[in-house]
């Protein structure tokens, strides 16, 4: 929602450019995005922060690049709404960077799991 919104408020509010709208907003919002991750959904995992950081920068560099790409191309190409793009790239985007943040970002090492099993 927070994305969304920075979207609407820089795109339609202050008649920003789509894609610069989006580079804006990215960052804002995929810096409470880790916290939150971090702290919240996955939070369960002993992986160090040192850790997590490289792997959710690359993942987030890639994910930036998949939703320009698919806004763009509605937009351009389909002439959506830029809001209407935003909303499928981000329930595309969603979905994928879950099961990236799970699996990679977050995971856990097999020697942290194997140390509180011993524990």
């Amino acid at each position: 929602m927070l994305y969304a919104g920075l979207i609407a408020l820089f795109h339609h509010g202050m008649g920003w450019a789509y894609t610069a709208s989006i580079t804006l907003a990215y960052p804002i919002a995929v810096s409470t995005h880790f916290v939150l991750s971090r702290v919240f959904t996955f939070a369960a995992s002993k992986a160090p922060v040192g850790r997590q950081l490289p792997r959710y920068l690359v993942y987030i560099a890639g994910n930036y690049l998949l939703t320009l790409a698919i806004v763009s191309a509605l937009v351009e190409w389909a002439r959506w709404p830029v809001m209407l793009a935003s909303a499928v790239a981000i329930v595309l985007c969603t979905g994928l960077g879950f099961v990236v943040s799970k699996y990679w970002v977050f995971a856990e090492t097999a020697a942290q799991t194997g140390a509180e099993r011993n524990a």
